[in-house]
């Protein structure tokens, strides 16, 4: 997240971490393991608010939320109760960013 820890101390960081997360491969965040409704999370659209952020000395510490959909798997039969849809899912997590050189670790909340 080299974006990220380039704009450390300006007004800025906040759209830049934004921008940066929403352009990550949702299979790096924690998207299957934060579903609350669906059986299966789908990455492709998701978005990111990035509710605190906290500058320190050697690190970025950015509480965010990310907003994606979960699919509830059935057969699709016509007779299935549970034909697939897509539910709205949530889940909050924590960005350490390193300032020097932009390595990022995600943290649950």
């Amino acid at each position: 997240m080299t974006k990220s820890a380039a704009a450390y101390g300006s007004d800025g960081l906040a759209q830049v971490l934004k921008q940066e997360i929403e352009s990550l491969d949702p299979t790096l965040l924690p998207l299957q393991e934060n579903l609350t409704q669906g059986s299966v999370a789908k990455g492709e659209g998701f978005s990111a608010v990035v509710l605190r952020v906290e500058e320190d000395a050697g690190s970025i510490r950015a509480k965010v939320a990310i907003f994606y959909a979960g699919v509830i798997a059935g057969c699709a039969c016509a007779d299935d109760p549970t034909p697939q849809n897509e539910t709205a899912e949530y889940c909050e997590v924590v960005f350490v960013i390193q300032r020097d050189g932009g390595d990022a670790q995600i943290l649950p909340v």
